[in-house]
């Protein structure tokens, strides 16, 4: 039976790279069929009328006409524009890197509804950072090593926009009342594209002798794919040590809801041990650099610059 020459599916805008003088080919991350690339004909043009349902970190649904080496964008609804990531530096370099990161990591027309559901809610919890914290510091839920976690309520669900002919999405995030840290959902994120694209890093043993892992300094090895006991960090020649506080608190992610994640509260040494560790195994796994941590960086650093006393 012959495919229709023209379908529709709900779709998050991941990519977009120039073509000639007013096209641009998009990449798009959808449900059913995974990481696809179409043509927007004339969408650079000024009056281009599906430009604004067609920018980067926007949630659509999108008509596409099957083409032979490319597919082409007939028609585009919004579902969320996110337009707080549009509008705050940090939170929309942290949508950018969770998009490079799914980018990288998904397989052209393979479906995983998993990882589309895990950016699409990456997105919305980013999203509500602009929201009044309301009621989280009144939570006597913890974890060992100083690391909190809250109740596993979660709010109403929404999609975060009113936008003219917008249809209902599958995947309808959640949002919070209270107003998280950025790195505790970065984390979160990072540990769970892991498992969602195969490499889930093996936490609770040691990748080499299989112990249980002792409450002390580990070390993890991106090329082992997990932490090594200090007995077994020699039979690997480059690892990072990594404390029980933060191997706690990523055991901990691994296992964890979004609520969880939203309030994860660590000190600062803790927070680095984490994302240089996550940071090595991802560059390991996808033997490059990823371009949006160094934006990320660049905007840590202004804020402890803002922060550290003249």
């Amino acid at each position: 039976m012959p495919r229709a020459k023209t379908y529709q599916t709900e779709a998050i805008i991941i990519k977009k790279t120039k073509l000639g003088e007013a096209d641009r080919i998009l990449t798009l991350y959808t449900p059913e069929l995974g990481k696809i690339q179409g043509v927007a004909k004339g969408i650079r043009r000024p009056k281009a009328k599906l430009a604004g349902h067609l920018e980067m970190l926007t949630h659509s649904m999108v008509s596409l006409v099957h083409g032979h080496n490319l597919d082409t964008i007939i028609g585009s609804q919004t579902i969320n524009s996110f337009l707080p990531l549009k509008c705050d530096l940090e939170l929309g370099a942290c949508a950018l890197y969770a998009t490079e990161l799914v980018g990288q990591f998904a397989t052209e027309r393979q479906e995983n509804r998993p990882l589309f559901g895990l950016l699409l809610e990456m997105m919305q919890q980013l999203s509500s950072l602009d929201r009044p914290a309301e009621g989280a510091a009144n939570n006597d839920n913890s974890i060992k090593s100083g690391v909190h976690f809250p109740s596993p309520s979660m709010g109403e669900g929404q999609d975060g926009g009113d936008f003219p002919g917008k249809r209902e999405s599958a995947f309808q995030p959640r949002r919070h009342d209270y107003h998280p840290d950025t790195s505790g959902l970065l984390r979160y994120f990072e540990v769970h594209l892991l498992h969602e694209a195969g490499y889930r890093p093996q936490l609770e043993l040691c990748v080499a002798c299989r112990r249980p892992l002792p409450q002390v300094t580990t070390y993890f090895s991106a090329a082992a794919g997990g932490v090594l006991c200090t007995d077994c960090r020699h039979k690997q020649s480059f690892s990072y040590p990594l404390s029980a506080g933060a191997l706690s608190v990523l055991r901990a992610l691994q296992e964890a809801d979004w609520s969880a994640a939203c309030q994860t509260q660590c000190d600062g040494r803790v927070q680095q041990e984490m994302e240089t560790v996550m940071r090595h195994y991802l560059r390991y796994l996808l033997e490059r650099d990823i371009r949006s941590a160094a934006w990320l960086d660049t905007l840590k650093g202004i804020q402890q610059r803002r922060q550290t006393p003249e």
